[in-house]
């Protein structure tokens, strides 16, 4: 069985292996799971993902980055530093941090090198 399968895949090794259990009583899950070239546990996800309707295929991509910066905060960010060149980027983080913005000291000093 290949790595990823398809939803109609799944649903239809799983209906061929609990049709031949029931055909034949002293069929394991794990025979039957082998002639259709998945694994015990497979099954078993399978089937817990099919009670819960979702035998679509997980994606591997991570769903948030978080070490991404919003727009908003990066022009945050210049607009303090423009006020006041000569402040440093922990002043500007200061000042952030007072205003309720979550934001570290290095991601402060990344933004302005990008920037000046």
């Amino acid at each position: 069985m290949t790595r990823s399968a398809t939803v109609k895949q799944k649903k239809e090794i799983l209906f061929a292996i609990r049709s031949d259990r029931r055909k034949t009583s002293s069929l394991t899950v794990e025979m039957a799971c082998k002639s259709h070239g998945i694994t015990k546990s497979t099954f078993y996800n399978w089937c817990n993902q099919e009670s819960s309707d979702s035998l679509e295929p997980l994606s591997r991509k991570p769903k948030v980055f978080g070490n991404r910066l919003d727009l908003v905060t990066k022009k945050l960010i210049i607009e303090l530093y423009e006020e006041d060149k000569m402040q440093s980027p922990y002043s500007v983080h200061s000042i952030l941090k007072a205003n309720g913005v979550k934001v570290s000291p290095n991601t402060v000093i990344k933004v302005i090198r990008e920037y000046f």
